[in-house]
């Protein structure tokens, strides 16, 4: 099909200095799709650099291209020269530029300019008041039209359709991410794709996967819809399940959520083999972090398993104590209250918790949580971990501190007075 042609079009001429300035660009990025000034430069390098035919027509006059040879410290550079007139573009300009993102850079111009279409022509021609760019039908130009939808989301049908926030059934395995019906990121095993219109977006149009997940989770909170809400519960190892959830905590939880879940019991999925009796009644299993988020809106109207509103510990799941680690906590209160500064120490104040990775132990809202990786590695780090809790519940004095310090001394030499009678 190398004699065919794809032409994308839009209303009014383009301006011939688009082709010159670079950094030079009429808009506004809030509101278009691009708004570097330099896409259309790189595109043109981009076609001549991998043999793409390229012919633009500005109204009926066509805007040519060619290239001459120019020499820089022995190193051959291809000059770029438009209507004969020599520029500072050169082929090897955006080497990082994919063939398709020539496809991509005329037809998001052509979108931005409000009014666009795509059609296999045969003849290029210009039309007055009107730009036209032709691009040759190689292989690899034609596959991409083929798959459109893989690049662009203008032609797909939504589940949900906000200003901000699009989300569509997937194409493929891997997550696909627009901007503003352009494709901005393509990778991550998800379950839906998306078009979000707030991410950040570099000079290339494409978007990091940070931007991406803070304006998935807002999107998630406000707009979700029941099948979306049971969909991320079944599936564990998405891009969807496995996000900060903690993003946009300003945003509430929309009504979705509340009637989804009203009538279930909720285990946090990463300590639900705690909770053993609920695996048989109607529950459903969500992020631990998510549980959080949902906790701190919703409290105790939701059944989430292993949360109170007693202590307002809404960031730690309660665990149930369990035979071995009663009978481990027992031993370790027995052992600390041979020491005056320990007598006070009570099973009561004592909990499991789910804490967050790497933290063995912690002291909120007047009790001590221990995390269950404590109590694997045992009796002597038991010990370890309800020595420093306990003093910081006693000294109220925080991690990293010099008070700590100081209190942790006087505990040591209070101690070794006890252990020889001698009090200094």
């Amino acid at each position: 099909m190398s004699d065919k042609w794809y032409c994308i079009s839009n209303n009014g001429e383009v301006d011939i200095n688009a082709f010159f300035l670079m950094g030079a660009s009429t808009k506004d990025g809030e509101s278009k799709i691009g708004y570097f000034g330099t896409g259309i430069k790189y595109a043109i390098a981009t076609a001549m650099r991998n043999n793409i035919p390229l012919r633009i027509f500005s109204g009926k006059t066509e805007i040519t291209f060619s290239t001459q040879q120019v020499m820089m410290r022995d190193i051959p550079f291809n000059v770029v020269y438009i209507n004969g007139e020599k520029t500072g573009i050169t082929t090897n300009m955006g080497r990082d530029w994919q063939p398709w993102f020539v496809v991509r850079e005329f037809y998001c111009n052509a979108l931005d300019e409000g009014s666009s279409s795509i059609e296999l022509s045969d003849d290029p021609v210009g039309i007055k008041d009107t730009t036209r760019i032709y691009i040759g039908c190689t292989s690899e130009i034609h596959d991409i039209i083929t798959d459109f939808s893989k690049y662009f989301s203008t032609c797909r049908e939504s589940i949900i359709s906000t200003s901000a926030f699009t989300v569509y059934l997937p194409i493929s395995e891997e997550m696909t991410v627009y901007r503003r019906g352009l494709r901005v990121f393509y990778g991550r095993k998800s379950i839906y794709d998306y078009d979000l219109s707030n991410i950040s977006m570099n000079e290339a149009r494409q978007s990091d996967i940070y931007s991406i997940e803070v304006n998935t989770v807002y999107g998630w909170r406000e707009f979700a819809v029941a099948d979306m809400i049971n969909t991320l519960a079944s599936s564990p190892n998405s891009f969807e399940y496995n996000m900060n959830w903690s993003y946009g905590s300003h945003i509430p939880f929309n009504d979705a959520w509340w009637l989804a879940l009203a009538d279930r019991v909720i285990l946090p999925k990463e300590q639900s083999g705690y909770f053993p009796a609920d695996l048989g009644k109607k529950h459903i299993q969500l992020p631990h972090q998510l549980c959080v988020q949902l906790f701190r809106q919703f409290g105790s109207k939701l059944n989430i398993r292993g949360m109170f509103e007693e202590g307002k510990n809404d960031d730690i799941v309660v665990l149930p104590i369990e035979k071995r680690e009663k009978m481990m906590l027992s031993k370790v209160i027995e052992f600390l209250k041979q020491f005056e500064y320990f007598k006070e120490l009570d099973m009561e104040e004592i909990k499991l918790g789910a804490l967050d990775t790497g933290v063995a132990g912690q002291v909120f809202g007047g009790a001590i949580y221990i995390a269950p990786e404590t109590f694997h590695k045992g009796m002597h780090d038991v010990v370890r971990v309800l020595i420093e809790e306990w003093c910081h519940l006693k000294s109220n004095k925080g991690d990293f501190t010099r008070e700590f310090q100081d209190e942790l001394i006087s505990i040591i030499i209070d101690l070794l007075e006890e252990q020889v009678g001698v009090y200094l």
